[in-house]
């Protein structure tokens, strides 16, 4: 792994400077003071890295080693509604990146890969008209879990937008569920 400092003066020559990057490199993540989003690579702000647990948050998510082709070659042959599996994947491996910063969580090694993988069974789904599913005991949960869920439901709109659908609050309890129950637990000195 290897980190690269870049000057941001003109956002254009900076999105050129990644794509020569890009043909040599695998891009994790950009880091830095000012907000770049750029194709589906997970930004994060310097305030986030320098914030309690924002190290070990951007750690976890660089060093994860999930074998992203061989789920890309495995979803291109099942979903029928999504028109790029490949871009549907990053654009996922992005949001729950996203979601482990916003929630200042880290999620247990491959628990990401299976949210990946039910996200983009999910967006196949509703693409086809799905019906949802219904989750058990909904309004306590909402009630005992209200900044994760509106967290989740932000970032949803994400893929609402990206993908047309519309994701049903259920989901977003199931995704709320899957990514609490799966957090690493940091024991403190």
């Amino acid at each position: 792994m290897e980190i690269i400092v870049l000057q941001f003066l003109h956002k254009e020559a900076f999105r050129e400077r990644i794509d020569q990057l890009m043909e040599e490199y695998n891009i994790l993540a950009i880091m830095g003071s000012v907000e770049f989003q750029y194709r589906e690579i997970p930004f994060f702000s310097a305030l986030e890295v320098f914030s309690e647990g924002g190290i070990d948050i951007v750690k976890r998510i660089i060093n994860d080693e999930v074998p992203y082709d061989q789920l890309i070659s495995s979803l291109e042959g099942n979903l029928k509604e999504v028109e790029s599996p490949e871009q549907l994947v990053y654009f996922l491996r992005k949001i729950i990146s996203e979601l482990q910063v916003q929630m200042n969580i880290v999620l247990e090694p491959g628990v990401d890969i299976g949210v990946i993988l039910h996200l983009a069974f999910l967006v196949e789904r509703m693409k086809l008209g799905g019906v949802d599913r219904e989750f058990p005991n909904i309004d306590t949960f909402t009630k005992q879990h209200m900044i994760e869920m509106q967290i989740t439901q932000q970032m949803m709109e994400n893929i609402n937008l990206e993908y047309n659908i519309i994701v049903p609050q259920s989901e977003i309890a199931y995704l709320t569920q899957m990514m609490t129950a799966n957090k690493v637990i940091v024991e403190e000195n």
